[in-house]
């Protein structure tokens, strides 16, 4: 295994963990999704520009990337309180692994938006990652009646996915001349407006009590979330300089990274994530897990 292999594999241990903090923060530490849309939000505001000071330092946009920087920037804060919606209400090994499906709407708004086309043979894999999808959201009350025309977590799921994909994709005009980390800050200041522009909903519910009471004890964690967060970029950023498709490929494996973790607290200690199920519905949820990284491997034509 060459060296930018094994930093891939890092960046991916340390997004997996990154995504349990969310599940764990939402279980334990503030029990909204809108709260801690809102408290990650100011947060990766204030602490995002001190990481990127001592790394790459800032710089500023051309004029014409702009407007991909902001419509990226709405739509990843659209896609990230539905996420955190999702995660708080559903199983942490069934979300975090489905958001590796991205790729499966990657590729078509890759071929209207940029021209960008894949060939006909991706097709097969797609509908591989999306039967993985499925598997990925099955639980012991899943039946083959139910399990896509009444599946909320894999709709949903689907829904972010989509959403994100084409907040990414809007990176590509722009990467051409600003780099990564400085195109992510600025897309996270066009997402802190988002989240200041729709303070007065999302105010409303629970959210104002929840922050008001636990915003204190969940902060330190939503620090060494965002923490963990950019030390993964980190990694995953040095090996794309050796090889986007196979760092990409890599990347998959976090689906199989978040099952494995979710059933080893599942029999130790369940109320972490607030989950438990049979050892079948997590070899179930695996072998979905596997069959996205079979696809994402195949379509990204990455060899190991």
């Amino acid at each position: 295994m060459q060296g930018f292999m094994f930093l891939a594999l890092v960046a991916a241990l340390f997004f997996t963990f990154s995504s349990f903090l969310d599940k764990f923060i939402l279980t334990h530490k503030l029990k909204n999704a809108d709260a801690y849309f809102i408290l990650q939000g100011i947060a990766s505001f204030l602490l995002y520009p001190i990481l990127l000071f001592f790394s790459t330092g800032i710089s500023i946009p051309n004029a014409g990337a702009w407007p991909f920087i902001a419509v990226s920037g709405i739509t990843a804060a659209i896609g990230l309180i539905i996420y955190y919606r999702l995660m708080g209400s559903a199983d942490y090994s069934a979300v975090s692994p489905l958001m590796q499906a991205r790729i499966l709407f990657t590729i078509p708004l890759s071929y209207f938006i940029l021209q960008e086309f894949y060939g006909l043979n991706v097709l097969a894999f797609m509908l591989l990652i999306f039967a993985g999808s499925v598997l990925l959201t099955v639980d012991e009350k899943s039946s083959l009646r139910t399990i896509i025309s009444k599946n909320r977590v894999l709709a949903t799921g689907l829904l972010i996915c989509l959403i994100w994909a084409f907040s990414n994709l809007l990176s590509k005009p722009v990467l051409q001349a600003l780099s990564v980390e400085n195109f992510i800050f600025w897309r996270n200041v066009f997402s802190f407006a988002v989240v200041i522009a729709m303070l007065p909903v999302l105010l409303r519910g629970r959210a104002r009590e929840v922050l008001a009471q636990d915003s204190r004890k969940a902060l330190p964690y939503v620090i060494l979330l965002l923490l963990v967060a950019f030390a993964g970029m980190q990694f995953m950023f040095y090996a794309m300089k050796y090889s986007v498709s196979i760092t990409e490929s890599l990347l998959g494996v976090i689906g199989l990274m978040a099952i494995a973790l979710a059933f080893l607290l599942s029999r130790t200690n369940p109320e972490i994530i607030a989950e438990k199920h049979s050892a079948k519905i997590y070899a179930l949820r695996a072998l979905g897990a596997l069959l996205v990284l079979i696809g994402i491997f195949n379509i990204l034509g990455a060899r190991i």
